[in-house]
């Protein structure tokens, strides 16, 4: 139990420190999706109009 006990810290340590990484190189894709998102969503309603 103890050891079990001990080694739960240092994996949320390391998924911490992995988290930031993973989440920097998701960022530029989701800025890109949103914005193709945005503009397809304004030129729809730009033709509505």
């Amino acid at each position: 139990m103890r050891s079990r006990s001990a080694s739960v810290p240092v994996w949320n340590k390391n998924e911490e420190q992995k988290q930031p990484f993973s989440l920097l190189a998701f960022l530029p894709v989701l800025y890109l999706a949103h914005r193709a998102a945005l503009v397809t969503f304004l030129d729809a309603r730009s033709r509505m109009n």
